[in-house]
């Protein structure tokens, strides 16, 4: 997202978004697919305040399907897109629907409903068929689209930095996979290390984890957790060096765990592979999993 230009110092951009043109799936796609919504914030080149971009979640409905609504991920405002399953019948038993106008034998119409967007924007449109969309899907006869439920990722795609959006998968017991090198991080709240319960996840590569932290001025320090390093695998500082615990509980016994966690570290610059880091100031936790590809099972910090 641009941030918003706000010459006059009001705290509102001098061009605010107000409304959005919506990109709605195409009518070519079949039903049982996960497809992306995106729009476009109005008018162009226009700004959100934090209090616009909140986390919106569109809708997409038939009675004929089963179930009869699928829930898109949620995303904030700014984002731009979300991914959503067309509702689908697995038996391909498609009661007909007369107020949709629905053709069992070749499509079914879905009826999309994206007000919650409107509302964020304060569109004086988000009440009306603006913010709604009839498409009429061709039948999905894929075995594969059958069993669809709608699950969330782990952690939301916003906190993975480093693929693409379009290119992280959802599965369905809720773990992410994607390309790339990828970081992902959450949100510190200040408190020292003494007082965090343990980080703990589970992906493919295993990966790393660094929690930036402070122990006053000048003493900017770093814990990585790196479960496959045998010779202590948490460390403050350099790896193998004096900084090395065998559990996190020696660590905050440590004078490190009088430190405090940072809050106003970001952007990340070291990121993995050598390439920068998009993380948001303030971010921390940062799970590095670099390989070709990876799948985050869990991911549970003390934020």
């Amino acid at each position: 997202m641009t941030p918003p230009t706000d010459t006059d110092g009001d705290g509102i951009p001098d061009v605010p978004c107000m409304s959005a043109d919506i990109q709605w799936p195409k009518a070519e796609l079949d039903t049982g697919t996960r497809v992306k919504i995106r729009w476009t914030l109005l008018p162009e080149d226009c700004g959100l305040t934090e209090e616009r971009n909140i986390e919106v979640q569109a809708t997409a409905h038939n009675s004929g399907a089963d179930p009869k609504k699928q829930n898109s991920n949620k995303r904030r405002v700014g984002q731009n897109k979300t991914a959503i399953t067309i509702p689908h019948n697995c038996d391909c038993d498609w009661d007909p629907d007369p107020t949709m106008g629905t053709n069992i034998d070749s499509s079914v119409a879905i009826q999309y409903d994206f007000s919650a967007l409107g509302e964020a924007l304060g569109d004086s449109k988000s009440g009306t068929a603006y913010y709604t969309e009839k498409v009429n899907h061709q039948v999905g006869v894929d075995a594969d689209n059958c069993d669809v439920t709608d699950i969330n990722p782990v952690v939301p795609y916003s906190q993975i930095v480093g693929p693409a959006d379009e290119d992280l998968t959802t599965n369905a017991d809720g773990s992410v996979t994607g390309p790339g090198n990828a970081a992902v991080y959450a949100m510190a709240n200040g408190g020292t290390v003494r007082d965090l319960k343990e980080p703990t996840w589970s992906s493919m590569p295993v990966g790393i984890m660094n929690i930036y932290i402070n122990g006053g001025v000048g003493k900017n320090e770093r814990i990585t957790i790196e479960p496959a390093e045998t010779s202590g695998p948490y460390y403050v500082g350099a790896k193998g060096g004096a900084g090395k615990f065998d559990t996190w509980k020696d660590l905050q016994a440590s004078k490190y765990g009088d430190y405090t966690v940072r809050t106003n570290f970001g952007p990340e610059l070291d990121g993995p592979g050598g390439v920068l880091d998009p993380i948001k100031k303030g971010g921390n936790f940062v799970l590095r999993l670099n390989a070709v590809t990876f799948t985050l099972n869990q991911y549970s910090v003390n934020q």
